[in-house]
């Protein structure tokens, strides 16, 4: 009979207990309940995220690598073909070491261009009122860009097609086209002797 009694009590759903004012009693159980309940919820949003985390490291590396890459397109487009002057690109070529031209071996570097090309239009603007949006102003601003270009350059310079060449480069392979033909011709002189 004490077993039956057992069954009955244990079969029975047993109510939350509840304190003096109505409300719940707080217990282990119910706070353990209640957690499980709130993270359940919440796994949902987590879960996404913990299967795509290839794909994030995927998708952010090449992000980083366009931008890179368009970066490098722009400044080399505003550098080279439109030839631009602006403060953000000057101080691009003081980071990285843009070629502006060739000096026998070696290259003078854009920065030293623009650091001249801006000290010439730093003072028209400001002590000589010069606007370089006019035609003379673009004429003037030319003239500027050859002078910091020569300036610049350890040897004198020519301008070849779209771009300057060092005289002492047309030298070198003139000197050695003309020791060339100076061989062939004491190579020529002795076969005939």
């Amino acid at each position: 009979m004490i077993n039956r009694i057992k069954k009955r009590v244990t079969k029975r759903p047993q109510e939350e207990p509840l304190s003096q004012d109505g409300a719940p009693r707080i217990t282990n159980e119910t706070v353990a309940e209640h957690r499980e309940e709130v993270l359940s919820s919440a796994r949902k949003y987590i879960y996404p995220l913990q299967h795509s985390k290839h794909k994030i490291v995927l998708i952010t590396t090449s992000l980083l690598i366009a931008v890179i890459v368009g970066f490098f397109t722009f400044t080399m487009v505003s550098l080279y073909r439109v030839k631009s002057y602006s403060s953000f690109l000057y101080g691009v070529t003081k980071v990285i070491p843009f070629p502006v031209a060739k000096a026998g071996n070696s290259y003078v570097a854009y920065e030293n261009y623009l650091f001249e090309l801006k000290h010439y239009i730093h003072y028209y603007q400001n002590q000589q009122k010069l606007d370089f949006s006019t035609d003379s102003g673009k004429q003037q601003l030319d003239e500027f860009k050859k002078r910091a270009l020569t300036k610049v350059m350890p040897f004198p310079v020519a301008k070849a097609g779209n771009s300057y060449v060092a005289y002492e480069n047309y030298l070198f392979e003139l000197k050695h086209y003309i020791h060339y033909y100076q061989n062939q011709q004491k190579l020529d002189f002795s076969t005939d002797s």
